[in-house]
């Protein structure tokens, strides 16, 4: 294979972020939102008013909780990466 060929440069410029800050703040409200979509999909298949089998945690406590942590998380990053809310 003639590799002559192939370009070089980039397709895309596209490059990922690499500050620190943004990055763990990011993840952190990844993180987050992961937890609040569990919480949703746990109250939608077994019920709002049900409980956590093993730990008896309601799912509504649970999701009220991860509910409260996206908003803070999101409004850190709203307030932090200067996003338009």
């Amino acid at each position: 294979m003639n590799t002559s060929d192939i370009e070089t440069k980039a397709v895309n410029p596209w490059v990922p972020i690499t500050d620190p800050k943004q990055l763990r703040l990011l993840g952190k409200l990844g993180e987050e939102l992961g937890e609040g979509v569990s919480a949703v999909c746990r109250a939608i298949i077994q019920g709002v008013n049900e409980s956590h089998p093993v730990t008896r945690k309601p799912n509504k406590v649970w999701l009220e909780e991860e509910l409260a942590d996206m908003y803070a998380c999101a409004d850190i990053a709203i307030e932090r990466l200067h996003l338009d809310t």
